[in-house]
């Protein structure tokens, strides 16, 4: 079985403060456990596509 894991570089431009969990380390070190996990052999990573701002609307207010 493969899984999929699609990402974008733009992820660690994401900065909503210190005292926030999502933040660009959290992304980094979550993505290096992946890569040495035994579970890294059924892996593939593919660079994600930018979200529309309809897209970005299905989760997120507009004022946000």
């Amino acid at each position: 079985m493969t899984t999929f894991i699609y990402y974008h570089d733009d992820c660690l431009l994401h900065d909503p403060g210190q005292s926030h969990p999502e933040n660009a380390r959290r992304i980094l070190s979550i993505l290096d456990r992946l890569r040495s996990s035994p579970l890294s052999g059924s892996l593939q990573y593919h660079e994600a596509p930018l979200g529309t701002q309809s897209q970005v609307l299905l989760a997120h207010s507009e004022e946000l």
